[in-house]
């Protein structure tokens, strides 16, 4: 940084410099005047003193141009002997002139002018040095010098008057009042320039104050915004520490952890915000892929689940932590405890939905989560899912995309008084089948920019089953499409399902169907209990027949079991009047009756008008 001194120093040189360019543009108008008076001499006495004074001008001016363009400093007193020399060389070449001149000579009051003109000149472009001081010295000297030359013209013979009476004839005449006024006019014209020139060197002074003033307030003004972006730079810094160490903690959460031969899982999340930390490139969000094996009833089930958490980075960062934590202490307690491990798929889905959505709702719906989240039968490809306000699953099937319908949406995890009757989806897969689950994140595209500089926003669903077609099922192809189409707007995960496993064939199921039917209409019920397993174990996503086999078990008086796939049911068709009205049986044949009346009034809430359920109250109601 430059001290004040210095910025005073530059200031001064550059003032100079533009006074002395300023001196130099008068003195080549000066030279003019003897270039053109030495002209109008030709041939005359006067033509050589005017031609050295051209020449000195000349020679001067061009020795000031070379060293400003040669860039060098010229001393300010170089410039104070060169005005000198001027005032020297206008002085000696006016008296040349007048002695020169024949007492009579015409042209004796034109050089007269012109050498006062050039006297008032050289005055002038003193002021340009801005010292009133210099200014005064040379107006003084301009004035006396000029004044000097009456006296040398009226001892070479000049003609001159004193009275202003008297009428003058003759041009040659010297009117020494007019000059006495001449004089005093130049010494005048010098003193009212002087207090110019102060003036001018006081407006000087204070734009050298102001400059340094703002000099100083620019530096202190330049170290307060380094200082700022210290703090800040500091403060990026501490965030992306904090931010580090989420993703420390995100990433042994939201990992694909199954493992299937007939079942494969390929995932990817694209956090939308990245940061660097320790010249490392990291991201967080809010999406999180889940991927996990499990066992239930003494089946293989891969679990899966996608979740996008409300908010950006950190925010949404923390509604994953809490998913993951919950999901994955789920997992670990259905893998290590043997009461978990014994609840079927449905059942199983319904409590990690309760409890997943319980803890979200401690936070007063200031952190939600939209999941889908399910099962999928590693023997059968069956799916078991609830999705809460998720995008729709995609199925890809013979080379062609479409949604598997949510027959029952749920809101967000952790939206107040959502609990209610859950309905777990199912869907059976066939050989080769894959489906994708993916955030919002695959539709929140900008598209462009349309003419009013807004950004053109995606909203159609459709377009993502397109990118998956062209794709042909593949995931990292199904990405590209997504992202040369146009700019993502928010964090995106998907994750590939694809089912390699074999189905049982139709036959088979129509020739066991058709002997389950046998056996019931024989009453032969335990080889309908032994036959309807063997069926639901291969095929079960069959609701109805899951009906059919409760029947048989309570017909068989095994309450408990007919209270298992009524259960099932119910989680799968919670509307199904004639599958709750045999769970209420079933419910009073163990003696609960509380369950059934609590069953019951749901039911009649649902439908109060339903005759069978109103025999079916006055049937609880009766003491046998």
């Amino acid at each position: 940084m430059e001290s004040k001194s210095d910025v005073i120093q530059k200031f001064d040189k550059e003032y100079l410099k533009k006074g002395i360019q300023y001196i130099i543009k008068i003195r080549h108008g000066l030279s003019l005047v003897f270039l053109l008076a030495t002209l109008s001499t030709i041939g005359k006495p006067e033509s050589i003193p005017n031609l050295i004074g051209t020449a000195t001008y000349f020679s001067l001016n061009l020795f000031l141009i070379f060293n400003i363009k040669k860039g060098k400093e010229i001393p300010k007193q170089w410039v104070y002997n060169i005005i000198y020399l001027d005032i020297l060389i206008v002085t000696v070449f006016y008296y040349l002139s007048i002695i020169s001149n024949a007492p009579d000579s015409s042209s004796r009051p034109i050089y007269e002018s012109i050498f006062y003109c050039i006297y008032i000149f050289i005055a002038i472009y003193s002021g340009f040095l801005y010292s009133s001081k210099f200014v005064t010295i040379v107006g003084a000297l301009s004035s006396v010098l000029y004044g000097i030359s009456m006296p040398i013209a009226i001892h070479f013979g000049a003609p001159y008057i004193l009275d202003d009476k008297i009428i003058i004839t003759d041009r040659n005449t010297i009117d020494l009042n007019n000059e006495i006024k001449k004089i005093l006019f130049l010494f005048t014209m010098i003193f009212c320039f002087n207090f110019v020139v102060r003036l001018l060197r006081n407006m000087q002074f204070n734009l050298k104050e102001m400059l340094i003033d703002l000099e100083d307030k620019v530096k202190e003004r330049t170290k307060e915004l380094h200082e700022t972006l210290f703090e800040v730079n500091k403060l990026k810094e501490h965030q992306d520490g904090d931010y580090f160490l989420n993703t420390l903690l995100l990433e042994p959460l939201g990992k694909n952890n199954s493992s299937s031969e007939t079942i494969k899982i390929e995932t990817l999340i694209k956090q939308k915000k990245t940061f660097y930390f320790r010249k490392k490139q990291h991201e967080i969000g809010g999406d999180i892929n889940i991927s996990d094996n499990i066992r239930l009833e003494g089946k293989d089930y891969i679990v899966f689940l996608n979740g996008d958490a409300m908010g950006k980075s950190i925010q949404g960062a923390g509604g994953v932590i809490v998913l993951g934590t919950i999901f994955k202490s789920i997992l670990q307690r259905t893998i290590s405890m043997a009461n978990v491990k014994s609840i079927y798929p449905e059942r199983w889905l319904k409590n990690a939905f309760i409890e997943m959505h319980n803890a979200f709702e401690s936070f007063d719906g200031s952190m939600l989560m939209s999941t889908v989240f399910g099962l999928i039968d590693n023997q059968t490809g069956t799916i078991y899912f609830i999705n809460s306000e998720h995008p729709d699953i995609v199925l890809y099937r013979d080379a062609s995309a479409s949604f598997i319908e949510n027959r029952k949406l749920y809101r967000k995890l952790g939206t107040p008084s959502q609990i209610g009757n859950i309905s777990v989806q199912i869907f059976s897969l066939k050989t080769n089948d894959i489906i994708f689950l993916g955030s919002d994140g695959r539709d929140d595209i900008i598209m462009g920019i349309d003419s009013e500089n807004n950004n053109i926003v995606n909203y159609d669903e459709n377009l993502f089953l397109t990118y998956i077609e062209s794709a042909e099922g593949d995931l990292d192809k199904t990405y590209q499409n997504l992202t040369q189409s146009g700019s993502l707007m928010d964090d995106l995960s998907l994750m590939k399902i694809h089912f390699v496993g074999k189905t049982s064939e139709k036959e088979k199921l129509e020739s066991n169907l058709k002997q389950f039917e046998e056996f019931k209409n024989t009453n032969q019920l335990d080889k309908c209990i032994q036959l309807g397993n063997s069926i639901i174990n291969e095929y079960p996503h069959l609701t109805n027949f899951l009906y059919e086999l409760s029947l048989i078990y309570q017909a068989n008086k095994n309450f408990e079991k007919a209270i298992d796939l009524g259960e099932r049911i119910r989680l799968r068709e919670s509307n199904n009047i004639t599958n709750l009205i045999t769970l209420i049986e079933s419910y009073k044949g163990t003696g609960n009756i509380e369950r059934a009346e609590l069953i019951l009034e749901a039911c009649l809430k649902a439908r109060p008008n339903e005759e069978r359920l109103r025999m079916i109250k006055l049937n609880l109601m009766s003491p046998n």
